[in-house]
């Protein structure tokens, strides 16, 4: 969307892909922290929800945490 900023549409694609799949956005904080996240699960929430951006490397290691979640459910 227009305005927006470019994190918001990214996460809400994001979180809409996790509700079709009936993914919990707190087992989506678990695998993240899995794979050596830092950030706690309000801060992994606030960016799925389009509240924050998250640092590089967190959100790398973040998408790498849905894809991992994604990928097993297939």
């Amino acid at each position: 969307m227009e305005g927006e900023p470019r994190f918001e549409g990214h996460s809400r694609s994001i979180l809409q892909t996790l509700q079709d799949q009936g993914i919990d956005p707190w087992d989506v904080w678990v695998q993240y922290i899995g794979l050596t996240g830092r950030l706690d699960e309000i801060d992994v929430e606030g960016f799925l929800y389009g509240l924050m951006p998250l640092p590089d490397l967190e959100r790398m290691l973040l998408m790498e945490s849905v894809h991992e979640l994604l990928t097993g459910r297939q």
